[in-house]
């Protein structure tokens, strides 16, 4: 413990926080890129095949291959 009490405790951290979030506002590509990059790692992970994507593929999911 840093025998702080409990108000100057969460001010110091509101001020972090707040510093944080300026630092990211001024780096907005690669503030982005942190909270994007869950969302890539997991797209990354479906495994691609190598059927074509076409028209009959989209005809095929929405039920109207043969029209």
């Amino acid at each position: 413990m840093r025998g702080i009490g409990i108000t100057d405790a969460i001010r110091e951290a509101v001020e972090e926080t707040l510093a944080a979030e300026k630092a990211a506002a001024r780096q907005p590509v690669a503030a982005l890129r942190r909270k994007l990059q869950p969302l890539f790692d997991e797209m990354d992970s479906y495994a691609l095949d190598d059927k074509p994507v076409d028209k009959a593929f989209f005809d095929t999911l929405w039920g109207e291959e043969g029209m």
